[in-house]
């Protein structure tokens, strides 16, 4: 989870530099958007931005200056899961059905099958038939850019290997 307040970490306007259309299977959508440091979600019925992730990135709460990052957020669907990625923070998780309603500005996760891999980090998120791909990875505090983990088929938050998953060891 990126922070554990329950209003925004500051009021310094930050740059839009992600936006993902997010279909569900039955058809529903949102658009989320990312600056360097929150996540939102719109809500097409209210027309509102939802805040569903604060305080990753650089983390403007600890007081860094407003200047140009290169923090940026990276997205891929698999299923009714999105898989987020800045290269700064672990990867992280939302589910589309988690209610965007709910006065809680930490409804995207973490990913725990990375953290019992201690994969921190991960430069960059894509999605290819049915499996997760995350690469340029930070393992156990040391960077492996030429390393790959893939996820369990279908399943965008399984990544531990196991004999009954198609996840790599």
């Amino acid at each position: 989870q990126l922070g554990s307040k329950q209003s925004p970490t500051n009021s310094i306007k930050e740059h839009i530099t992600l936006l993902f259309e997010f279909e569900s299977g039955s058809g529903s959508r949102k658009l989320i958007a990312a600056t360097k440091s929150r996540i939102y979600a719109l809500n097409q019925r209210s027309r509102n931005w939802i805040l569903i992730g604060d305080n990753g990135g650089s983390g403007f709460a600890e007081g860094t200056s407003t200047s140009y990052s290169p923090v940026k957020f990276k997205a891929a669907q698999l299923g009714n899961n999105i898989v987020l990625s800045n290269n700064y923070d672990e990867p992280l998780y939302w589910y589309f059905d988690n209610n965007p309603k709910l006065a809680n500005k930490n409804l995207v996760q973490k990913i725990t099958d990375l953290t019992k891999l201690k994969i921190t980090k991960a430069g960059h998120v894509c999605e290819y038939k049915g499996f997760m791909f995350l690469a340029n990875l930070e393992e156990s505090g040391s960077q492996q850019i030429a390393k790959v983990q893939w996820s369990d088929y279908v399943d965008a938050t399984s990544y531990y290997p196991s004999t009954s998953s198609l996840s790599n060891p």
